[in-house]
C-alpha cells in the first residue's frame, strides 16, 4: 500500500495537487471534522432549515463526527502504525521524497479524513438524501468551490485526498 501511495506521488496532476490543498484545511486550521461541520452549516444554510431541523442536524453530526474520531485515534494508537513518509524514505530508500502537505504527528492508520468523512456523509445523507448534490465553498477563496453529486462523493474525496498528498495508505472504500 505504500508503495502504491509512492507512485501515485510521482505524476500528480494540479487537479489532484489542488484537491490535497483543499483538504489539507491549512488556510482555516480546521480539523477533518471541522470541515465536515462547515460543510453541514453550507447545506443546512442551502435548505434554509428551521432552527429545530438544523440543531438535530447538528447533534446527530457533532456526535457521529466525535464517535468517529475517539475510534479513529483508538485505532491510530492501538496498531501505531508508521507514516508513509518514514516507510518511503528508510525502507523503500528514497531518502529525499516528501509529502505534498505536511504529514501531521500520530500514527498513520485510521485516516481522520476517512473516518469522519464517512460518518459526516452517513448523518448528511439521512437529511438530504443520497442523490443530494452540493457545492462545498470552504475554500473557496483560495482554491475555488467544489461541487459533489453526492454527499458520499465529498467523504471519498476528503479520505482519497491524504492518499495523493502522501500521508496516509488507507482509504474509504
Amino acid at each position: 500500500m505504500v508503495n502504491e501511495v509512492y507512485l501515485i506521488s510521482q505524476s500528480l496532476s494540479p487537479e489532484e495537487i489542488l484537491i490535497v490543498k483543499y483538504w489539507a484545511d491549512v488556510a482555516s486550521k480546521y480539523t477533518s471534522g471541522g470541515h465536515a461541520t462547515d460543510i453541514a452549516t453550507q447545506l443546512i444554510v442551502n435548505e434554509n432549515l428551521k432552527m429545530d431541523e438544523a440543531a438535530l442536524i447538528y447533534a446527530k453530526h457533532g456526535i457521529a463526527c466525535r464517535d468517529a474520531l475517539i475510534s479513529c485515534f483508538k485505532t491510530k494508537y492501538t496498531y501505531n502504525l508508521i507514516r508513509p513518509i518514514s516507510y518511503i524514505r528508510n525502507v523503500m530508500g528514497h531518502a529525499t521524497w516528501n509529502t505534498v502537505i505536511p504529514t501531521p504527528a500520530h500514527p498513520e492508520f485510521s485516516s481522520a479524513h476517512a473516518v469522519t468523512g464517512k460518518a459526516s456523509s452517513v448523518v448528511l445523507e439521512s437529511f438530504f438524501g443520497k442523490k443530494y448534490s452540493f457545492t462545498d465553498r470552504t475554500h473557496e477563496a483560495l482554491y475555488g468551490a467544489r461541487t459533489y453529486a453526492t454527499v458520499e462523493d465529498y467523504a471519498k474525496e476528503g479520505a482519497w485526498s491524504r492518499v495523493l498528498g502522501g500521508i496516509n495508505q488507507y482509504r474509504y472504500r
